[in-house]
């Protein structure tokens, strides 16, 4: 699930610009879960008259493995985006670098 390329093909733009670069996507990540949790509470509480501790742990523990690969490569693409712009003038450019 955590596997990267190291480069972009195209402009080979190092993904991982430093070691413990992507610390920061844990709040990112942590903001996008926010979606999946309201969801579950929200259908819970539409479907179900009385929600317990233990059913909304489970319910809310399996939304957020089934949604867990997507965020995780979502919260990196967004953290790297914050501080490295995509080029889309870099595939025309044969010698392009990325650092």
């Amino acid at each position: 699930m955590s596997e990267m390329l190291p480069q972009c093909p195209v402009c080979q733009q190092v993904y991982e610009p430093e070691p413990g670069y992507y610390y920061g996507a844990m709040f990112v990540s942590y903001a996008l879960t926010s979606g999946p949790t309201l969801a579950v509470v929200g259908l819970m509480m539409l479907f179900s008259d009385e929600i317990t501790l233990w059913m909304f742990i489970g319910a809310l523990l399996l939304s957020l493995l089934l949604f867990l690969p997507a965020i995780f490569k979502l919260s990196r693409a967004i953290w790297i985006n914050i501080f490295i712009g995509y080029d889309p003038a870099a595939a025309s450019r044969p010698q392009a670098r990325g650092h």
